[in-house]
């Protein structure tokens, strides 16, 4: 998210309303919708502040997405609290863009 220019806390990106990455304060948290098998195991952190939350919750900082020679596509939704509707992502999903794999 952050190489891509993505807030990654949302409405919480104030200076002093975030943990700058230690995964202390949980306002990252997103939803994998799709492609949780690009992404690494949760971290210590992540079990004890996510352990009454869905697995496929994750602390955006403390995640991280593939690696060099890794394609895929994953699919994330900010704010999985405030979420309005479910997401129908096709499972086999085209990656034509170099910029949107990982």
């Amino acid at each position: 998210m952050l190489d891509s220019n993505i807030e990654l806390y949302g409405p919480y990106s104030k200076p002093l309303s975030n943990c700058a990455g230690v995964g202390t304060c949980a306002t990252c948290m997103v939803e994998i919708v799709n492609g949780k098998e690009h992404l690494n195991p949760r971290t210590d952190i992540e079990k004890e502040k996510l352990k009454r939350k869905p697995k496929n919750w994750r602390l955006a900082c403390q995640t991280n997405v593939g690696n060099p020679d890794s394609t895929g596509l994953v699919v994330i939704q900010q704010l999985p609290e405030w979420k309005a509707h479910e997401w129908n992502i096709p499972k086999n999903l085209p990656i034509d863009d170099p910029e949107t794999s990982i």
